[in-house]
C-alpha cells in the first residue's frame, strides 16, 4: 500500500511538472514575441519595408538608405516598388 501511495505521489508530481513545463513554455513565447524587431516585406531586390519607412540598397553603399522619392500612396498599401514603378495592393501603378 505505501509503495502504490508513494508511485501515485511520485505520478502527480510528474504531471504538474509537465503542466507547469508547458504553461511557462507557452507564457514565454508570447513574451518574447512582444519583443522581436519590426518585420519587414521585400519589394524589389534592393528595396524592403520597414513599417512605413521604404529603404533601398544602392551599389556602392554598404548600408540601406532611405527612399527619397516616394510614391503619393500609404507605404503599407504597397506590394512591388521598383525604380520606375511602385505598384499596390489594389492593382494600381
Amino acid at each position: 500500500m505505501e509503495a502504490a501511495l508513494r508511485n501515485a505521489r511520485a505520478f502527480y508530481f510528474v504531471c504538474a511538472d509537465i503542466v507547469l513545463l508547458a504553461q511557462s513554455s507557452h507564457l514565454g513565447t508570447r513574451n518574447a514575441g512582444a519583443q522581436a524587431p519590426q518585420y519587414f516585406d521585400v519589394l524589389f531586390v534592393n528595396v524592403v519595408r520597414v513599417g512605413d519607412a521604404l529603404y533601398r540598397f544602392e551599389d556602392g553603399n554598404t548600408a540601406w538608405v532611405p527612399v527619397s522619392n516616394l510614391p503619393p500612396v500609404p507605404t503599407s498599401t504597397l506590394v512591388a516598388f521598383g525604380i520606375n514603378y511602385a505598384i499596390t495592393s489594389s492593382g494600381e501603378g
